[in-house]
């Protein structure tokens, strides 16, 4: 597992690469995270995607650099899509993508739409479509929704505190990460490393070999 911002990490430790112009408040010490995330990002652009999962103390900076990250990518041409996880209680299930793909002018319901409508169209009480099989196919519709938008622009997918998200919205993480490997996407998923609930499922998302390179930062 790549340890973003170990010492022993590869990449040059004071040598990082500029950072975005969006965000003109000060970004300083570090360099080598951002070594990471870029090359990430450079990996992508070039049709070789990954997962990469930054992890921390709360308060420790997690979106502060993953809301850099974004900068750069939109300076290099990506189209970002950003979601956001709520951890006040009440929130819809798959949340965040809801506001990944809404970001992208897309609409999460009508992705899901077809499996309701096929649903209430049985006549049969006994033939009902699996749920299993129902998620599976909301998630091939979000990653080919995902995938239309690479048609004109490289894109950045990024979900905070995923420490918060439900658990579809997790499996949707991992099921995404699969679909990156070979497309020109980079998903970035940040969340606190306190949590065994998030650490386990990242554990999980690293252990899938299609799943790119599952990154953590931490201090």
């Amino acid at each position: 597992m790549l340890l973003v911002g170990d010492p022993a990490a590869s990449g040059p430790p004071g040598d990082g690469p500029s950072v975005g112009t969006a965000n003109v408040r000060p970004f300083v010490g570090r360099a080598r995270e951002m070594w990471e995330l870029t090359s990430a990002l450079d990996a992508a652009r070039s049709g070789h995607g990954s997962l990469v999962l930054v992890s921390g103390e709360p308060g420790i900076g997690k979106s502060r650099l993953v809301e850099e990250l974004a900068d750069v990518a939109r300076d290099r041409g990506f189209l970002v899509l950003v979601g956001r996880c709520w951890d006040g209680g009440g929130a819809p299930a798959f949340w965040p993508w809801v506001q990944v793909v809404r970001s992208a002018g897309g609409d999460f319901e009508q992705l899901a739409r077809p499996v309701s409508e096929a649903r209430s169209s049985r006549s049969s009480v006994a033939d009902v479509v699996d749920p299993d099989a129902a998620r599976f196919h909301l998630f091939e519709e979000v990653a080919g929704f995902l995938s239309a938008q690479m048609t004109t622009a490289p894109l950045l997918v990024v979900v905070d505190d995923v420490h918060a998200a439900d658990e579809p919205s997790t499996l949707l993480l991992r099921f995404l990460a699969t679909s990156a490997v070979d497309q020109p996407m980079l998903v970035v998923a940040s969340y606190r490393d306190l949590d065994p609930r998030v650490r386990d499922a990242a554990g999980s998302t690293e252990s899938c070999p299609a799943s790119g390179d599952a990154s953590r930062w931490r201090d």
